[in-house]
């Protein structure tokens, strides 16, 4: 890790743009303040450890031609992306570096999926690279928001239709062997309009807090969502 992001990384909090309700929140686990009962409670919220040997599965079935077995197990990769947050939620651990870690995990799972997918049916390259282009450019923007605001910002609830229509379009594409121009249209359509939405959202939150002072402080003013 670079020197530029020890200092963000050991202070950085998570700003919800899902309900105004959940606002600012930093539920870090301290080190000096880590008992054994807490770290049992960070193990139980690690759901998100488990879907890296699942999705490796996945990719061991997809790769031997067991398509409806691969698909069941992109589908499980999916759900369990929404129980672990709501695991992690629920025991307080819902952390900055759980949830940079979770974004990982998801974002490269998903392209070597594709990856392997466009390579073994020579097609649907033209998609996938669209959409490889979208999330590194929200992953910049959100290494952007870490390194000058130390801020991990969630996304909103129908920002989630752009993970389920990415995992639409991988099975339909695994079924068929050939890719949807419709599905593809609209898969595209989505992930615009969340990446756009997005870094709206992100653009409206800094400027609220500049306008405030809070940047400054760390007294954080509650988003307008």
């Amino acid at each position: 890790m670079s020197a530029s992001f020890a200092l963000p990384l050991s202070r950085l909090e998570v700003v919800s743009l899902r309900n105004a309700k959940h606002g600012i929140y930093a539920n870090r686990l301290p080190e000096d303040n880590a008992s054994p009962g807490q770290l049992a409670k960070l193990a139980v919220a690690s759901i998100t450890l488990v879907r890296i040997p699942m999705i490796i599965a996945g990719i061991a079935t997809l790769v031997l031609h067991w398509w409806l077995v691969a698909c069941t197990f992109f589908i499980a990769f999916a759900v369990t992306d929404y129980f672990d947050g709501a695991a992690a939620r629920a025991v307080g651990q819902d952390t900055a570096l759980r949830r940079i870690g979770d974004a990982l995990i998801d974002r490269v799972s998903i392209h070597i999926t594709l990856l392997i997918t466009c390579a073994m049916f020579s097609a649907g390259w033209f998609p996938w690279s669209l959409l490889l282009l979208r999330d590194l450019a929200q992953g910049a923007y959100s290494a952007y928001n870490i390194k000058n605001h130390h801020i991990v910002v969630v996304g909103a609830h129908w920002h989630m239709s752009y993970g389920i229509g990415v995992l639409v379009w991988e099975c339909m594409f695994v079924a068929t062997g050939a890719v949807s121009p419709f599905l593809s249209v609209v898969v595209l359509v989505v992930a615009l309009a969340t990446c756009v939405d997005y870094v709206v959202r992100c653009l409206d939150f800094v400027e609220t807090q500049q306008e405030c002072g809070c940047l400054q402080t760390r007294k954080w003013a509650l988003p307008r969502y």
